[in-house]
């Protein structure tokens, strides 16, 4: 289509650099950056700039996790969406030098329309007294989901010798941990509960107990991957579009070669999405690990030079666990300082 190929020709835009103001400033690769990931020397980029922001995380008011899941990147889509006009002003006295190159795409500084309608929402819910983060009847069904979410897998195990009522309640298992992702888990990854980071990281322990897959690696594909770059061949992790990729299920856009089965795909796809937890947790399986004594035996050796490359498709991700069997990685380049 016209308007997505204009759009796709946006994303490799790049500031103007000011010569003078080049003179002397220290220059960063993405892959140097992608090394800065650690709270002793974290590192983030923004439209070109790059901050170290080591002193900051402490004080970060969205919580240190939430400032460590952009370390080692550039942070500029993400920033721009959950942050306030005004909050570059603070990242000026962590400036340290320029970002040359990029791993992916950058688009154009938000224009006039983007900036007046985040100001009249801002002043909306100010003038109404409004909270968009505290709302009590949502709170309420975020625990009735999880309630009945719990209670159906408990009643299918109780009445496991009971086919007629334990296949009712499997189904309703299926379909309320669809329903908990999708409100409760999914809206606590994007710091939407709440403004407490705690509650965040409580609210998505039940991604990883009752799921049983990883917040951690949903941040990274999801809020990191997916979000910033929507439907963007090799930088959204959530589509397979790209000439020369296996074929995705899906037909979603316009550049994709037809194939007969797209025909049907608004037969299937529904029920395919109800498998998409076995997805992740296959996801999951395929990971790269290393044996807890492997990584002892690597560090000892060379402390200040393990590095752990693993190709991914779309956004980066870090370290997923640390176990007393394992030590697993998802990344293209993690540094262990």
């Amino acid at each position: 289509m016209p308007g997505e190929d204009a759009a796709l020709s946006q994303c490799h835009w790049r500031e103007p650099v000011d010569a003078d103001r080049d003179k002397g400033v220290r220059k960063f690769t993405w892959k140097e950056l992608s090394l800065l990931n650690q709270r002793h020397n974290a590192h983030v980029a923004y439209r070109g700039k790059v901050y170290n922001v080591s002193e900051f995380i402490a004080r970060h008011p969205g919580g240190a996790d939430q400032l460590m899941l952009g370390a080692g990147r550039d942070i500029t889509h993400v920033f721009e969406s959950y942050h306030p006009l005004h909050a570059t002003k603070v990242m000026e006295k962590y400036y340290v030098g320029e970002l040359v190159d990029n791993e992916l795409p950058v688009f154009q500084k938000p224009g006039k329309f983007h900036t007046t309608l985040k100001k009249r929402v801002d002043d909306y819910f100010k003038e109404n007294n409004i909270d968009p983060k505290v709302d009590y009847w949502m709170f309420f069904r975020y625990a009735l989901f999880l309630f009945l979410n719990i209670s159906s897998f408990v009643l299918t195990i109780y009445f496991h010798n009971n086919l007629l009522l334990s296949i009712p309640f499997a189904v309703g298992y299926g379909f309320f941990t669809a329903i908990v992702t999708l409100t409760l888990t999914h809206d606590a990854s994007h710091f939407a509960i709440t403004h407490r980071p705690w509650v965040w990281k409580m609210v998505g322990s039940v991604h990883d107990l009752v799921h049983g897959t990883s917040m951690f690696t949903w941040h990274h594909q999801h809020v990191l991957g997916h979000h910033p770059y929507t439907n963007i061949d090799g930088a959204d992790p959530d589509i397979f579009t790209a000439a020369g990729e296996v074929a995705d299920i899906r037909r979603i856009k316009w550049s994709q070669k037809w194939l007969s089965r797209y025909f049907y795909q608004h037969v299937y796809v529904p029920v395919l999405y109800c498998f998409v937890s076995c997805r992740l947790h296959m996801s999951l399986a395929t990971i790269p690990t290393l044996t807890l004594m492997e990584l002892t035996q690597t560090f000892s050796r060379q402390p200040e030079k393990l590095r752990i490359s693993v190709a991914s498709n779309g956004a980066r991700s870090g370290c997923l666990a640390i176990s007393t069997s394992t030590f697993t990685c998802q990344s293209s380049t993690v540094f262990l300082g």
